[in-house]
């Protein structure tokens, strides 16, 4: 289940990103696919006239139909019915599960998806349901990996039928193929630099493995709700103010502008000209704001004054003097839970990264070391050691 992608924050917990070549190729084939893949099917020759000669005799028993091209995902085609089918084996029973850890993910609930079965009922196998679609010196190409390229194309690529861009994905993946095995043939895949590329992008897919991995147990309806009902249930509506200001180096500038404002003076006018900050350029305006969104001292000069009002009295805070005035008030209801929903789920897969990287980070022994080859830290983060993750 891949819950991070589109949202990975940039602290380095992005989504996996192919190699630098299936990377470019993704989007040659973005480009492509609005010209080539939009082109219509080639219509079949029509058959040939009959010579008069009778048909060649065919074996009793016909070999059936060829199966058209799989989608990611489905079932294979059935096979035909042998005459006395072997007995199937009973499914292994799955090892037992280690009593949960901190680093152990919740349980995945019992399944109530069908399995993929032949028209006798047969489980299909491994090979059936991922078949190999290509090869190159023996490497194979699975139909999961032509899935896997799929997903990296445009939209409008995607929605293709899956029968008309599978060979040319096949095409790009034997692409990708025969490249990798040129560069370890000339030796690139030895090279130091090419070596620690290689080591961060195995990294990098791991680390999302691992995220993904304990991402299902933190971050679901459940988890969801909980943090609304927490946060934003039964909450009072919010108090809101929209306000201008304008900002000057010197409480002298401010007070003078305070007085410039008493005789008539346009609050915005003043703003674009004079203001430092750079809401100035419109007018001073910050739009709608509720009192913890702000510093305190400018929220309780704004939470004090009704619309139309201006501070008598200028506000200081490390980046100069402030004149506020106060355009509208209102009373912001809470928000619904449909509403928030998406924001709820990035928090928590925000925090669900934090608390996976403190859990990582406590069985490590961390070194920082300046460029002078010096230990940042005094002393090296030293944690008790664990056994490593399942």
């Amino acid at each position: 289940m891949a819950l991070l992608k589109g949202f990975r924050r940039i602290r380095g917990f992005v989504a996996p990103i192919p190699s630098r070549l299936v990377w470019a190729m993704s989007i040659a084939i973005g480009a492509w696919s609005a010209a080539a893949l939009a082109q219509p099917a080639p219509t079949p020759p029509p058959a040939k006239p009959p010579t008069g000669k009778p048909p060649a005799a065919t074996s009793p028993a016909a070999s059936p139909p060829a199966p058209t091209s799989p989608v990611p995902g489905s079932p294979a085609p059935a096979s035909p019915t042998p005459t006395s089918p072997a007995p199937t084996s009973p499914a292994p029973t799955p090892p037992a599960i280690a009593s949960p850890g901190p680093w152990s993910p919740a349980p995945a609930p019992a399944s109530t998806a069908t399995v993929p079965t032949t028209a006798q009922g047969r489980v299909l196998t491994g090979a059936e349901r991922n078949p190999v679609v290509g090869s190159v010196d023996g490497r194979l190409i699975y139909l999961s990996d032509v899935g896997r390229l799929l997903r990296t194309l445009p939209e409008d690529a995607r929605e293709l039928p899956f029968d008309r861009v599978m060979p040319t994905l096949i095409d790009r993946l034997i692409d990708h193929a025969v490249l990798a095995m040129a560069a370890r043939r000339i030796g690139l895949d030895r090279r130091p630099d090419i070596q620690r590329d290689m080591q961060a992008a195995a990294d990098t897919v791991l680390e999302n493995a691992l995220i993904d991995t304990f991402t299902p147990s933190r971050v679901n309806d459940a988890a969801i709700l909980a943090r609304f009902n927490l946060l934003h249930a039964n909450r009072p509506p919010t108090d809101q103010v929209r306000a201008r200001h304008i900002l000057v180096a010197t409480e002298a500038e401010a007070k003078a502008i305070i007085l410039d404002l008493k005789k008539g003076a346009d609050f915005a006018a003043i703003a674009r000209a004079r203001s430092k900050d750079p809401d100035g350029k419109a007018g001073g305006d910050i739009g709608f704001f509720s009192r913890d969104r702000v510093w305190p001292g400018f929220a309780d000069v704004a939470f004090s004054l009704q619309p139309g009002e201006t501070s008598q009295v200028p506000v200081h805070n490390e980046f100069g003097w402030h004149v506020v005035r106060v355009e509208e008030r209102r009373l912001l209801a809470p928000p619904t839970l449909g509403e928030i929903r998406e924001q709820l789920r990035d928090e928590l897969v925000n925090i669900t990264i934090d608390q996976l990287v403190a859990e990582a980070r406590s069985n490590a022994i961390v070194h920082r070391f300046n460029l002078d080859g010096s230990e940042i830290d005094p002393n090296p983060r030293l944690r008790s050691a664990t056994p490593d993750l399942p």
